[in-house]
């Protein structure tokens, strides 16, 4: 039996008709997305594509839907490591942390935890990790794409 992720099992997959406006112009396609998929997808969902097939025309939508989000994602790597100070929920159970200028430091308590370092005589455990690093490593992998 080959090990399968459940949202990879085909018996899982299922087909979601999402909404969209397509309009042929001449010796044009165009697409775009209408107030149906807002509402599923959010407001920011405003997005329109042409080309010279019906096909290319919503190949292009998706693709400007990909080019956005990598953009808001380099966006949220890139400036939330220049932020002073953050702090998590310290009332949930689980872990408290803190950022200062990218460095993230998680405290948890208890035993037998992978990561991080052990306060002596404690089961205290903390853990330090680098926003820096984590852009770092987003931005090699565009450049090896």
């Amino acid at each position: 039996m080959e090990n399968f992720n459940w949202w990879d099992d085909p018996k899982n997959k299922e087909t979601f008709d999402l909404p969209i406006s397509v309009i042929n112009e001449d010796e044009y396609w165009v697409v775009s997305f209408t107030k149906e998929t807002q509402l599923l997808l959010g407001e920011q969902m405003n997005h329109c594509a042409q080309g010279k097939t019906k096909e290319e025309a919503i190949d292009r939508l998706f693709a400007v839907v990909r080019f956005t989000n990598d953009y808001l994602e380099e966006c949220g790597l890139s400036h939330q490591r220049w932020v002073p100070f953050r702090k998590g929920d310290w009332k949930h159970i689980g872990g408290k942390w803190i950022i200062i200028f990218g460095i993230q430091i998680y405290f948890r308590y208890g035993k037998g935890m992978k990561g991080g370092a052990y306060f002596p005589f404690t089961n205290l455990n903390v853990s330090v990790s680098s926003e820096w690093t984590a852009y770092k490593k987003y931005k090699a992998k565009k450049l090896n794409q």
